[in-house]
């Protein structure tokens, strides 16, 4: 189940919300102030690398410390 973040419009506080399904399209009600009008943010996240390389990994683009591609054909480049 994903977890999305909401903003109630009546008290404009934030808050995080476990849904049944990514499909989910409901109105939860705002903790704070238990109103139904509710709204859902954009979410951003963050990965952590466990070493830092400097080799592609398999199967990778090989893309460059230049943030440009290194090989040809790639949908980086």
């Amino acid at each position: 189940m994903p977890i999305y973040e909401f903003t109630c419009d009546e008290c404009g506080s934030d808050f995080e919300k476990l849904v049944p399904s990514m499909n989910y399209k409901g109105a939860p009600e705002c903790p704070k102030c238990q109103s139904k009008n509710t709204h859902k943010r954009m979410s951003v996240f963050s990965a952590r690398a466990a070493e830092k390389t400097s080799q592609p990994f398999e199967g990778g683009c090989g893309m460059g410390p230049d943030g440009r591609c290194g090989r040809g054909g790639c949908q980086f480049s």
